[in-house]
C-alpha cells in the first residue's frame, strides 16, 4: 500500500449515458477526504488539489469493448510510480456495481464492506496460509479473488471478510507469505447488505473513488 499523494489524477470514462462532468470533482474529494483532517466537499475538493500540487484531469471515449461504462482512475505518484482502479455498474433487474480492476490486475469484485488486499510473489500454499491466520483469529472470509499476470510472477489477493482485522493481524498475514504489500479498506455498506448498491444507483463515482481508507492513499493496493 502506497501512502504517497499522486501527483496527477486522470479519470478517464467509458461513460455510455452517465454524465461525467463533475467526476474530476468527485475524484479530488474522494483522495482529500483520505488524507486532510479539514472537512472535504465537492466544492473546496479542487481547491484542495490545486494547493497540493495535484492535476485533475479527465478524458471520455466511447468505446469501451468489455463494459457498458467504465470509471477508471489513476495517480501518478511523485516518484513516478502509477496507480488505478476501474469499476462499473451493470444495468437491467439485477443492478450491480463492482471493482473490475486494481493496478492493473483484472478483478470482479463488489466495492463494498471490509477487503484486504495482498501482493506478494505467486506460489503455492498462499491461500490456505492467509485463510488459516484469519480463521485462527475468527475473521470469517466471505469471498476471495487471485489475480496475477503470469505463473510465478506477482500476484494481488483480494478478499472480503465479515469484520476488519486488526493492523497486527493484517501485518502476520502479510508477513507469513512475504507480502510486499498488505492493506485493508472498508467501503459503504459495512455490516449492512445491499446499501452500497442502492446509494449508487444515484452516483456512480462517489462509491468507487469516494472510499474510505485505513491509510492516506488512492484506492490502491
Amino acid at each position: 500500500m502506497t501512502e504517497d499523494q499522486p501527483t496527477q489524477l486522470p479519470p478517464q470514462y467509458a461513460p455510455g449515458e452517465v454524465e461525467t462532468r463533475r467526476y474530476d470533482e468527485w475524484a479530488a474529494k474522494g483522495l482529500f477526504a483520505a488524507v486532510v483532517e479539514e472537512q472535504v466537499t465537492y466544492v473546496n475538493a479542487p481547491l484542495l488539489a490545486k494547493e497540493r500540487g495535484v492535476e485533475v484531469t479527465q478524458s471520455t471515449t466511447t468505446e469501451s469493448p468489455d463494459y457498458h461504462n467504465l470509471v477508471s482512475l489513476r495517480g501518478a505518484l511523485p516518484d513516478g510510480r502509477a496507480v488505478s482502479v476501474s469499476g462499473t455498474l451493470t444495468a437491467g433487474p439485477r443492478e450491480t456495481l463492482k471493482l473490475t480492476e486494481v493496478d492493473g490486475y483484472d478483478l470482479d469484485l463488489a466495492p463494498e464492506g471490509h477487503l484486504l488486499f495482498f501482493r506478494y510473489a505467486d506460489r503455492p500454499g498462499i491461500v490456505g496460509t492467509v485463510g488459516a491466520i484469519l480463521g485462527d483469529a475468527g475473521v470469517n472470509i466471505a469471498g476471495m479473488q487471485v489475480a496475477r499476470r503470469e505463473a510465478g510472477g506477482e500476484a494481488l489477493m483480494a478478499l472480503a471478510v465479515d469484520s476488519a482485522p486488526g493492523t497486527d493481524l493484517l501485518a502476520a498475514a502479510g508477513a507469513a507469505i512475504g507480502a510486499t504489500t498488505a492493506s485493508r479498506k472498508t467501503l459503504p455498506g459495512a455490516g449492512k447488505p445491499g446499501r452500497a448498491r442502492t446509494a449508487c444507483k444515484r452516483r456512480l463515482v462517489p462509491k468507487i473513488v469516494g472510499v474510505s481508507t485505513d491509510t492516506p492513499t488512492l484506492f490502491a493496493v
